[in-house]
């Protein structure tokens, strides 16, 4: 199984970027909402600064896990945890309810995570 041979740094890397991706996006949205002027108020909105950081977090961490050994055929599938991290985000800040069904999802994409990684 690929996924037990990359190191434990860059799978801990990878989904810590995935984390900061999910918290990225969800900055950048709250910034959008409040946004009605110009672009140059978009960027320097503080949600969207703190949104584009996040973002830069994730791409150093994509880095140094590819750095530590993690491959792109292990790398790539994790990352997609960051949809499990969004709806963990929105149901903590914005108190929306995950039913059966987002609980499926969840558990289908781990599985998918796990085959693409086997």
């Amino acid at each position: 199984m690929m996924l037990l041979k990359t190191p434990l740094l860059s799978i801990g890397c990878v989904l810590t970027a995935s984390l900061l991706g999910a918290l990225g996006q969800f900055l950048i949205a709250h910034a959008a909402k409040r946004w009605n002027a110009s672009v140059f108020k978009l960027l320097i909105d503080p949600y969207f600064l703190s949104g584009a950081l996040a973002y830069t977090c994730v791409l150093a961490l994509f880095a140094l896990s590819f750095k530590t050994g993690g491959s792109v055929r292990v790398v790539y599938p994790l990352y997609a945890t960051t949809f499990i991290w969004a709806v963990a985000i929105s149901a903590a800040t914005l108190h929306h309810a995950i039913g059966p069904i987002q609980l499926l999802g969840m558990i289908l994409l781990i599985a998918g995570v796990l085959c693409l990684t086997a």
